[in-house]
């Protein structure tokens, strides 16, 4: 592995979990946590209830199935990084529109790779979630200055993450790639969920025939 791949993980408890370098660069802070899907990653990375966290996955198989626009569950990317056990796959699945590292560059997700994410898993589910620094920078292993960052980071704890992930504007949802329409008069029974999870929404198209998105505090 050069120095240019080079990444690492830094945990408030002082530990460092060294691997490689995969997706955006750069540094993430945030705090850590696990998930154990063995498909949907995509959507869980993309999710708003991941807003602000680095998501160990302990599937070790990433990517097989690449990514699409159709399984984005917001518009944005809430999610701050990502860790796997190896680097993700080449795809190979019929809705492939991309490969997995190149959706995360897109995004700006940083992510690690040749990682033991079962110990990682252990860790976080004996101890609970841990604040967390996600480096993928081309500069010298320097975990110590990254530790002060994040026992420096004021974490979760009491944070108010729903005005950061709901819509700004309220409107009609329709199915993705269409532009979403101006809302009319309030409806007796908008959606106030404040993702806006594209997923959730379609379930509700059948009843009520219109699904009405407003921001968080609308109604």
């Amino acid at each position: 592995m050069s120095l240019a791949e080079a990444a690492f993980l830094v945990l408030e408890d002082g530990s460092v979990w060294r691997g490689t370098g995969v997706g955006a660069r750069g540094v993430a802070l945030g705090e850590l946590c696990f998930n154990t899907a063995m498909s949907g990653h995509q959507e869980v990375l993309s999710d708003p209830s991941y807003a602000e966290q680095i998501v160990v996955f302990s599937f070790p198989h990433i990517g097989n199935v690449g990514a699409n626009a159709q399984d984005d569950e917001a518009s944005s990317v809430h999610a701050r990084g990502c860790v796997f056990a190896q680097r993700p796959s080449a795809p190979s699945n019929w809705r492939c529109e991309q490969d997995f590292s190149s959706w995360l560059c897109e995004r700006g997700l940083v992510g690690l790779c040749d990682v033991d994410t079962r110990s990682l898993v252990r860790l976080l589910r004996d101890g609970g979630a841990q604040r967390a620094a996600l480096v993928f920078e081309a500069k010298r292993f320097a975990p110590k200055a990254f530790l002060k960052k994040v026992r420096a980071w004021p974490g979760l704890k009491g944070a108010e993450l729903a005005k950061g992930v709901s819509c700004r504007e309220p409107h009609v949802w329709r199915e993705p790639h269409s532009d979403p329409s101006p809302l009319p008069d309030p409806s007796p029974d908008p959606s106030s969920d404040p993702s806006s999870d594209p997923l959730a929404l379609a379930s509700q198209l059948s009843s009520p025939p219109s699904v009405h998105v407003v921001a968080l505090g609308f109604c």
